[in-house]
């Protein structure tokens, strides 16, 4: 269980952190209890669209996920085996 002084200890110690984590780095910064690694996928990194998303303001990707995004996809890839955000991340 994730604690709420979990989440503090890992916000200070990111809050330097500007480009998104590949899930190796993840999984060696934070690793997974003994036995309960989901199995992982291919990383795959697009660097200019790492780059692009990261120059867009976070409102403007929020406005355009909310009008034309693919909520199905989206909660497919949350909740799917291979990606597993639904293991550490909740939905609110």
């Amino acid at each position: 269980m994730i604690t709420p002084e979990d989440v503090k200890r890992v916000r200070e110690e990111t809050k330097g952190r500007v480009n998104f984590y590949s899930p190796e780095e993840l999984t060696e910064m934070h690793p997974f209890p003994e036995g309960s690694r989901p199995e992982m996928i291919e990383s795959v990194v697009d660097v200019a669209l790492e780059k692009a998303l990261l120059e867009e303001p976070v409102a403007e990707l929020a406005a355009a996920a909310m009008a034309s995004g693919d909520t199905l996809r989206g909660a497919k890839l949350f909740y799917g085996k291979k990606t597993a955000c639904a293991s550490c991340h909740d939905v609110k």
